[in-house]
């Protein structure tokens, strides 16, 4: 075992033993929960549902949702009943409740404070420091990453898969350009290796999450994932940039990167979004539309220009866009950045679409690497050996690349490479 896999397994070590998601978030009531006592979860939207998964997944089955707005009373959701808040009053005044909402924490603990619940089987109040972390813990992206990681490595153990690619987690490790981004590499793939230990989850979260570090714990502002492509400490916009952002979604990056611009006082030549998600792309065409010089192009990004099946967003699978996929309902056209631009330059390329396509549309663009040395910023976090293999491939192509990590969102997803 190299210094780089025992530095994980330390950590893996050290973190053994700590207290657990369940112990975070019930307290003295974690055995009550598991043992059956009813759990409530008070508002059903986005935040719920990811909290009713992650209990789930833990071993304990919410009874029921409760939600303020009327018209869901009697209707289900993740498969269980939403009841009003004067059911919850009449018949579970003894059940765990846990608060399930980012913008309204204080005024839900408020309300039911004011109802006469009792404060202690109250959970994820608004003055609990856990909160927080308890809600970050059980973002999708967290929990669906470390599902497929899981799932990937099918009867092996994460940590078994990183040994037989030992050698290949030295060699990226001794390619990164600061310390931040080696500690970062060694932080999360200890993480990934125990499964999502929730004191390890804790420590990344708080020592890399770029949102913490610049907004704090728990501020969700409306700042955009994709506002710290642009905005960061290793990247410097220049006049003219010609923006390539593979995997466009609605257009949300290429308005972050306009906005950007515009910051910096500084004029782009022009923009190239690939999106093939029919829908997506239909958004992406509206809301581009007020930009100059932003080219929309309906094909995928590989490494070579072909023909491939794609699962669409609207086919029951994905909550944004699609992903190519060998059992996709559709076919689409993709292309690679070589052919695309053939000999056109590059200052600046971005790549996270869905699925683990990245290394394709690399490879497809290794031309126009080599040649123009465009600044990078890419996901390396789309399968579990993304983030050692991307960076020794992009180092592979441009041997004189900087290469930098950083983590942009209060979950698990959105590790990206930049080089510059």
């Amino acid at each position: 075992m190299n210094k780089i896999l025992e530095k994980i397994t330390e950590r893996m070590e050290s973190a053994r033993g700590k207290p657990g998601f369940l112990d975070v978030l019930f307290g003295k009531h974690k055995q009550e929960a598991l043992q059956g006592a009813p759990v409530v979860l008070f508002g059903a939207g986005g935040l719920g549902e990811e909290l009713c998964s992650t209990l789930r997944s833990h071993g304990v089955n919410p009874v029921c949702f409760c939600d303020n707005n009327s018209s869901r009373k009697g209707s289900t959701y993740c498969g269980v009943p939403v009841i009003s808040f004067a059911d919850l009053k009449e018949s579970f005044r003894e059940s765990l409740i846990i608060v399930a909402s980012h913008k309204y924490t204080k005024a839900m603990t408020d309300q039911l404070l004011g109802s006469g619940f009792e404060h202690d089987r109250i959970l994820c109040r608004d003055t609990d420091v856990s909160t927080p972390i308890v809600f970050m813990y059980s973002m999708i992206g967290t929990q669906c990453l470390l599902g497929g990681y899981r799932q990937q490595c099918g009867t092996r153990s994460v940590l078994d898969s990183l040994l037989e690619r030992e050698q290949d987690v030295l060699n990226a490790y001794g390619l990164f350009a600061d310390q931040h981004s080696r500690d970062l590499f060694v932080s999360k793939l200890a993480l990934m290796a125990s499964d999502g230990n929730f004191e390890l989850f804790t420590e990344f979260i708080q020592s890399y999450s770029q949102p913490v570090l610049e907004f704090g714990f728990g501020n969700y502002d409306g700042t955009p994932e994709d506002y710290f492509y642009f905005n960061n400490d290793v990247i410097t916009l220049l006049p003219d940039e010609v923006y390539i952002d593979v995997g466009a979604y609605d257009g949300d990056t290429v308005q972050t990167f306009v906005e950007a611009c515009r910051k910096n006082g500084i004029n782009y030549s022009k923009i190239h979004a690939f999106e093939p998600d029919p829908h997506c792309y239909e958004a992406l065409l509206k809301n581009t539309a007020g930009f100059e010089n932003v080219f929309c192009h309906s094909s995928g990004v590989w490494s070579k220009s072909e023909t491939l099946r794609f699962s669409t967003s609207d086919n029951g699978i994905h909550d944004q866009a699609g992903e190519i996929d060998n059992a996709g309902n559709i076919e689409i056209e993709v292309v690679s950045l070589d052919d695309f631009l053939n000999g056109e330059k590059a200052t600046f390329i971005k790549m996270d679409p869905g699925g683990n396509v990245i290394p394709e549309a690399i490879r497809g663009a290794a031309r126009t690497i080599s040649e123009n040395k465009p600044k990078l910023a890419v996901g390396a976090y789309h399968a579990l050996e993304s983030i050692f293999e991307i960076p020794l491939l992009v180092h592979d192509i441009r041997p004189d690349y900087r290469l930098y990590l950083r983590h942009n969102t209060y979950h698990l997803c959105d590790t990206d490479l930049f080089a510059l």
